[in-house]
């Protein structure tokens, strides 16, 4: 075994999604080959790549998830922000008053994610001026702008499925997308990425739905 096929099978070894999307043959063999090649630095040809992706042993693989959900639901929206709070009371007193400084009858977004050492609250920008206000400079860690989210909407069983994020994680690693965040709700999927991103983001989560039909 040459050391460039050696090297291929060992990094999809260790990626669980990539062997079972190979073995579902749902997976684009030259775009995967193109991350790899640059994820390792390898110097042999592209079609080098192909091959030993080709050759990897896929009847060992046991695919043991269910089907990924047939149909779901696209939508988009941009200018999202991503404020990054302390955890601490004094952030938590203050969180109970964010609500009603948002517009849900005109569809603004509010997210709050609470974590260990950090509290992430994520909305429209328009919005991030007056939430700013309601905390001390000392408990506002970050923030990011110039971001989109996309939802995905699954059917209702989609809950009883495994490997639906790191089918949809996987697609936009492939295609050079970082996730700036991801929130699970079902049956929702909710992604925010760089808003430049977003155009190339959706074409490829549209067509991986188109995939899926076929």
């Amino acid at each position: 075994m040459n050391n460039t096929r050696r090297t291929v099978e060992k990094f999809i070894d260790q990626d669980a999604a990539i062997k079972r999307d190979l073995k579902r043959d749902i997976i684009n063999k030259r775009a995967l080959a193109r991350y790899i090649k640059k994820k390792l630095n390898i110097t042999k040809s592209i079609d080098a790549v192909i091959s030993a992706i080709r050759r990897y042993p896929l009847d060992e693989v046991e695919i043991k998830d269910k089907s990924f959900p047939r149909d779901f639901k696209l939508s988009m929206k941009n200018e999202i922000f991503d404020l990054s709070l302390s955890n601490n009371p004094s952030v938590h007193e203050r969180l109970s008053k964010l609500p009603q400084l948002i517009d849900f009858s005109r569809g603004e977004t509010l997210r709050i994610i609470v974590g260990v050492q950090s509290i992430k609250v994520i909305g429209d920008e328009r919005n991030l001026k007056k939430i700013n206000k309601k905390f001390k400079n000392e408990n506002i860690l970050n923030q990011k702008t110039n971001l989109s989210e996309i939802t995905l909407t699954f059917p209702k069983d989609a809950d009883e499925r495994t490997g639906i994020v790191s089918r949809v994680t996987n697609e936009l690693t492939l295609n050079d997308i970082n996730l700036a965040e991801i929130m699970s709700s079902a049956p929702e999927l909710i992604i925010v990425i760089k808003e430049k991103d977003s155009i190339k983001a959706y074409k490829s989560l549209t067509q991986m739905k188109k995939e899926e039909l076929n």
